[in-house]
């Protein structure tokens, strides 16, 4: 499957997203102003406002895009994956990983800043995120009931377990660093898999 490239020929929206997520990765949603993240851009805060009604739109649309491009590149390479389940798993993670750490500054928002969203927006993407868990927990559950993972551990654990390992990845990789996703992705596939296989 290709990686994803980020987000190249930004457009204004684009680049908005892309540098109020930086600034949240590094000084966190609270701490960041709308002033901030216009200077960043280089524009005034009318030219911000013109783009996003409030600062906690951008965050919105910041957890929203995360999200989506975790999803849409995992279940694509499941997609395209050989049918034994275990391979589906290894997949999953495959996808999940290079998304993630190709937008390392949007996933690690919606992740640790999710929860500053209010009201129906808080609803919408806690929804989102939900759904996509339990998607993967259903590929869990198929991999059990083929026995290519241990079924002594109920499926939601195993889960979980393994949205730990892939999320905090995004804490300790360098995109300068010795691996590269897709390298990073095989390790993780083996610690999960050869952790949770049927013994």
């Amino acid at each position: 499957m290709t990686e994803p490239a980020g987000r190249a020929r930004r457009s204004t929206g684009q680049r908005i997203l892309s540098d109020a997520a930086s600034l949240f990765r590094r000084h966190g949603y609270e701490a960041t102003t709308t002033r901030e993240i216009s200077e960043a851009l280089g524009i005034k805060k009318a030219t911000l406002y013109h783009h996003v009604s409030s600062k906690e739109d951008l965050l919105y649309r910041i957890c929203l895009a995360a999200l989506h491009d975790v999803e849409v590149n995992a279940k694509a390479a499941v997609e395209q994956a050989e049918a034994r389940p275990r391979e589906r798993i290894r997949a999953m993670i495959h996808g999940h990983t290079v998304a993630m750490l190709a937008e390392v500054d949007f996933s690690h928002t919606m992740l640790t800043d999710m929860r500053s969203l209010s009201g129906d927006r808080l609803n919408e993407v806690v929804q989102l995120r939900d759904s996509y868990q339990n998607w993967t927990e259903s590929l869990v559950r198929e991999a059990q009931e083929s026995g290519d993972l241990r079924e002594d551990v109920p499926a939601p654990h195993l889960t979980l377990a393994l949205f730990n390992l892939l999320n905090w990845t995004m804490f300790w990789y360098r995109a300068d660093g010795d691996l590269a996703p897709s390298q990073v992705s095989e390790l993780l596939t083996t610690m999960f898999l050869d952790g949770a296989s049927h013994r």
